[in-house]
């Protein structure tokens, strides 16, 4: 097993790595790094067929869930809570549907976990 420094492992986990590095099956952008949003984006995470990406962002104020092509466009806000959050999505492994954790319109109650269907 190869040895880091931990600098390395921070510098690792901060930092786009090229497609080649990484077990995707979109094919990389002309440079190591693209950026895909504008507005903010937090916790993405490749649908299984590598064709779109969700996301957590505060775009509204709050954080929501959102979903984008794996290029950037054609983004789309999946969750409304008002004043409460929604963060760590995950897709199911058949790309229908997107777990995530929210405390729904109560933001300093406890979190639960819901499922949301995607077109």
């Amino acid at each position: 097993m190869t040895r880091f420094p931990s600098s390395a492992r921070l510098f690792a986990s901060l930092v786009v790595l090229p497609a080649a590095a990484c077990e995707s099956p979109v094919e990389p952008p002309d440079s190591a790094f693209a950026q895909l949003t504008n507005l903010g984006g937090e916790e993405p995470v490749w649908s299984p067929d590598g064709t779109r990406i969700a996301f957590q962002s505060h775009r509204h104020y709050h954080s929501s869930i959102y979903v984008m092509d794996a290029d950037g466009s054609d983004v789309e806000r999946l969750t409304n809570f008002g004043r409460g959050s929604a963060g760590s999505p995950a897709w199911s492994p058949d790309g229908s549907r997107i777990a995530f954790d929210s405390n729904g319109d109560r933001p300093l109650q406890h979190r639960e976990i819901y499922v949301i269907r995607i077109k």
